[in-house]
């Protein structure tokens, strides 16, 4: 068994651990949203946070790691496989984060979100970056636009950027934890660029025949 399937399988342990031993003393209502400036705006039962977050924690591992398998271009995820496993890993600790954090909360520790989510959104966008270093052209993992699926060179010059935007973002990101309650704000708006770069990047090669 790989490492990074002990790992995954470790983590899921644990939120059904945290699942079973969190449940008798979480409120009836507990938060599940939160808006742009870290404001509790959202509820649900605690059978629905459980329910919710275990299905996650579960699903998203589960589904990451079969769609790839029927990916036509499955023969190039393979060349960057141990990368997707370990974004496997941190996506699924992410999702656990949130589960632990939103439990923690729902038990009157409380914090602000923004203090969780900026970091744990620091790791993800760095690892992040470097799956799309060495992502390959393929339909389920990466900027999958016309331009970059047309053209092997457009797909890998527009990744190189991407992974740099994402290594970037990720340093930036962790900045905004000085703007306070406006930090996700502004955040999001990062993320909007962030993204959209690469994006815009990839059709201005493919204007000039890439």
């Amino acid at each position: 068994m790989k490492l990074q399937t002990i790992f995954t399988l470790l983590l899921i342990l644990a939120a059904i651990l945290l699942a079973i031993f969190s449940y008798q003393q979480l409120p009836s209502i507990v938060p599940s949203h939160w808006n742009a400036l870290g404001e509790v705006d959202g509820y649900v039962s605690k059978n629905g946070h459980i329910v919710m977050f275990l299905g996650l924690c579960i699903g998203l591992p589960l589904l990451m790691t079969l769609i790839p398998k029927i990916d036509p271009k499955y023969t190039n995820i393979q060349k960057f496989e141990g990368n997707y496993s370990w974004f496997v890993v941190v996506m699924t600790a992410f999702t656990i984060g949130m589960f632990i954090y939103t439990t923690m909360y729902s038990l009157g520790y409380k914090f602000p979100i923004q203090n969780y989510m900026i970091p744990a959104l620091s790791v993800l966008f760095f690892s992040v970056s470097n799956l799309l270093k060495k992502a390959k052209s393929n339909y389920t993992i990466g900027i999958r636009v016309p331009w970059t699926l047309h053209s092997e060179k457009n797909w890998d010059l527009t990744h190189q950027l991407a992974a740099k935007s994402f290594a970037y973002g990720s340093i930036v990101l962790l900045l905004t934890l000085l703007l306070g309650q406006y930090a996700f704000a502004v955040f999001m708006t990062f993320l909007f660029v962030m993204v959209l770069v690469p994006i815009i990047y990839s059709y201005w090669l493919h204007t000039q025949r890439v």
